[in-house]
């Protein structure tokens, strides 16, 4: 072989060499330039959300603390009461997302007014027991199916209290459709995003979300203690962040890891086809 040949062939070798390297290098630069990004868009966009969701529900809470103020709850006259949670049920109960059967007024007995010639009986409701035996504010009931319309709600309850002790309790149920509508709205990488709690109670409505999917969360969950987090398992990652408003539900996504990494294959794609045409 002529020298000049095994110069250029030296030559043409190392600068293979070298664009091979620096190709390999820059896919991990990107790849951790695009991590990064993924992960502060993510803490962002969730933490936004769950902010959303969380202001949402406390406006409902000081809503039933301004409720639990009047002078007719505070000395609990049963005919005001009933007048007042009727007018209440009429008037804002709306913005619960239920048009009916928002309001429930009621003492220790757990008998509650709904309006007029309506009671409910709630004395043996987990949330109820709990309410009279804790010093907790307020409480979020499971998912449970609406008596007046069937559809899926959870109870806020919030009992009453003075210098004796409790006297009675003030119920709101809230239709989750208005929580489904703003996890809907979540558009990151084609995943599925919802709420759930600590006991894989699902608040919203889902698709293709599964028990195992839940599972796999709280699992998570409760080894790291995380109030934001992701993690990947089999061809998924999950993200989830805790809502201020309620420490036992988490604003949860779903999303293929493909989808995650779309970016850097194509990127790959491009250097894999210059290299081939250089």
């Amino acid at each position: 072989m002529k020298l000049q040949h095994k110069v250029m062939l030296t030559y043409t070798t190392l600068i293979s060499c070298s664009l091979i390297l620096i190709s390999v290098l820059a896919v991990f630069s990107y790849q951790n330039i695009l991590s990064s990004l993924t992960s502060s868009l993510s803490t962002q966009l969730f933490s936004s959300k769950s902010n959303e969701i969380s202001s949402w529900l406390n406006s409902r809470i000081s809503e039933i603390q301004i409720i639990s103020e009047s002078s007719c709850v505070r000395e609990m006259k049963e005919d005001e009461v009933i007048e007042y949670v009727d007018h209440l049920n009429q008037t804002i109960g709306t913005q619960y997302g239920n048009p009916w059967g928002t309001f429930a007024i009621g003492s220790t007995d757990g008998i509650g007014y709904v309006g007029l010639n309506k009671t409910i009986d709630i004395s043996n409701r987990p949330y109820f027991i709990e309410g009279l035996n804790t010093s907790e504010e307020y409480l979020f009931s499971n998912p449970v199916l609406s008596k007046t319309d069937n559809s899926v709600i959870t109870i806020l309850h919030y009992p009453l209290r003075n210098e004796q002790g409790n006297y009675g309790f003030i119920n709101a149920a809230i239709n989750l459709h208005h929580l489904t509508d703003i996890v809907s709205n979540i558009d990151f990488y084609e995943g599925e995003s919802f709420i759930m709690d600590t006991s894989s109670n699902l608040y919203t409505k889902v698709q293709t979300i599964s028990a195992q999917d839940t599972e796999n969360i709280m699992n998570n969950v409760m080894l790291h203690l995380d109030t934001t987090s992701s993690f990947s398992l089999d061809k998924y990652t999950y993200y989830y962040t805790k809502i201020p408003a309620n420490e036992n539900w988490y604003l949860c996504t779903k999303v293929e890891t493909a989808n995650l990494t779309k970016e850097t294959s194509s990127f790959i794609l491009m250097l894999t086809s210059l290299l081939v045409l250089f």
